[in-house]
């Protein structure tokens, strides 16, 4: 996620969550971890298990990794 929080635009802004979520999906289908998606969270294969992280989390950590830098 770090990656994807520190995407951004043709200005220079930051990518907006929004605009990042898909991506993210796209990543995480990209590494064969099998995503699936519905309107509030994406849930992924991770060490053997499924995990899911949901759409408000994604939001918060993407904006808390921007703070630290």
């Amino acid at each position: 996620m770090v990656k994807l929080a520190s995407e951004k635009d043709e200005l220079g802004d930051h990518t907006t969550p929004s605009e990042l979520w898909p991506r993210l999906y796209s990543e995480l289908d990209s590494l064969g971890l099998n995503p699936e998606q519905d309107d509030r969270s994406i849930t992924y294969d991770f060490n053997s298990r499924r995990k899911t992280i949901k759409r408000g989390s994604f939001d918060v950590t993407i904006y808390s990794l921007r703070a630290k830098t």
